[in-house]
């Protein structure tokens, strides 16, 4: 007992606890598994993440690209049109109206399958006559 007693008093003297203490193993084992703890959390929340941001963009990608193609469509419906509204041959007489200084051999040159009879067709009302009043040379018109 006194060898006991004196290796206590040394361990007291030197400031070394006495009481048992977990084994170096041990505690290499539960920082280990505080590790993988923090680990698979920070996995679960890099997965969140991943789940959060990358699909829903992705999501939001081919929304757009789906509403750029509707307004392409859009677009080319609209240059469609504007073609239909050239194919519909506005009279001399609008065109004319609109560019009051253009001659009747710029307008003709717009529309080369125009002649002087569906010149006339569309505008009934007028005449050679006024025709080559607007354009006074007559090779012009024909």
């Amino acid at each position: 007992m006194k060898l006991s007693a004196l290796i206590l008093t040394a361990v007291s003297v030197i400031g070394v606890s006495a009481a048992p203490t977990a084994q170096p193993h041990e505690h290499d084992t539960r920082s280990i598994e505080t590790l993988i703890k923090r680990v698979a959390a920070a996995e679960a929340s890099i997965e969140s993440l991943i789940k959060r941001s990358a699909e829903p963009s992705i999501e939001t990608l081919i929304k757009r690209m789906n509403q750029q193609e509707r307004s392409i469509e859009t677009l080319i419906k609209r240059d469609a049109s504007i073609e239909s509204l050239i194919k519909r041959e506005p009279s001399i007489e609008t065109l004319i109206k609109r560019e009051p200084e253009a001659s009747i051999e710029t307008l003709i040159k717009r529309e080369p399958e125009a002649s002087i009879e569906s010149l006339i067709k569309r505008e009934p009302e007028a005449s050679i006559e006024s025709l080559i009043k607007r354009e006074p040379s007559i090779e012009t018109l024909i």
